[in-house]
């Protein structure tokens, strides 16, 4: 992945990943900032973003080709689960955890605990043969129990754990 693109999906991803912790985090006070005062982020030495006088951390994840983060969600230990695509023959990595993408768009989901460690990356896997087979994932939700559900489309055939889907028509649902 160019430099850029990497460099574009790690502020996004930074972005949107302090931003949702923040409006979910019940440790981070909010209340004492002014109407209309939008949250202040910066970046410090420490390579953790800062919300005024709190502490955020950031992650960072690398793929040779295009990785696109599509969803986000935190668990009620402020744990993270992001989800998003990956294509074309790549590995995306993410901490010590790496998945390796085939030749079609595929769907990853991965977890991060509090601090910003990633714990592991999951993806679904196409394993139609057609030259349309693909696959996205829409959204991920983590229940109060941890739970993680996901739901996205798909074309042809895909696998995730011990479950294969084939599609009936162009596009189908899956939810996990």
């Amino acid at each position: 992945m160019p430099k850029t693109k990497l460099m574009n999906f790690v502020i996004a991803f930074t972005i949107i990943a302090s931003l949702l912790l923040m409006s979910a985090n019940p440790l981070i006070d909010h209340e004492d900032l002014p109407d209309g005062d939008a949250p202040i982020l910066s970046h410090n030495p420490d390579n953790k973003l800062t919300l005024r006088n709190s502490n955020d951390w950031s992650a960072t994840g690398s793929a040779a080709n295009p990785a696109v983060l599509r969803s986000l969600d935190t668990s009620p230990n402020n744990e993270i689960v992001v989800s998003g695509v990956i294509s074309g023959s790549t590995t995306m990595t993410l901490g010590s955890t790496s998945i390796t993408s085939g030749q079609y768009i595929e769907p990853w989901i991965a977890k991060a605990d509090a601090n910003g460690n990633w714990q592991w990356i999951q993806k679904v896997s196409i394993t139609g043969t057609s030259q349309f087979a693909e696959a996205t994932v829409q959204d991920i939700s983590v229940a109060p129990n941890g739970d993680i559900f996901a739901t996205g489309m798909f074309y042809d055939t895909i696998s995730f754990g011990g479950i294969t889907l084939t599609s009936t028509g162009y596009w189908d649902c899956w939810t996990a």
